[in-house]
């Protein structure tokens, strides 16, 4: 049984710049899936969550959700 590999949104952003740079551009990767070129602007600034459309072109799957991680707190530093 194979792992799923868990990405962070960085990652997936990283992943639909590359799309896009294949596709032509933010356009013409917005006119193949469907979507505005404003919104997959969106996505690339982290203010929307991409479709799953947009998912599925990127080989990616599940809900979209920000990944935090636990920095140790340092002598002095508020928790």
């Amino acid at each position: 049984m194979n792992t799923p590999t868990i990405i962070t949104e960085a990652q997936m952003r990283d992943r639909l710049r590359e799309a896009c740079a294949a596709a032509g551009g933010q356009a013409a990767f917005a006119r193949d899936i469907g979507v505005t070129r404003q919104f997959i602007g969106q996505i690339l600034a982290g203010g929307k969550s991409p479709t799953e459309a947009i998912r599925n072109r990127l080989g990616l799957t599940g809900t979209p959700q920000r990944v935090y991680v636990v920095l140790p707190i340092s002598e002095g530093t508020p928790p």
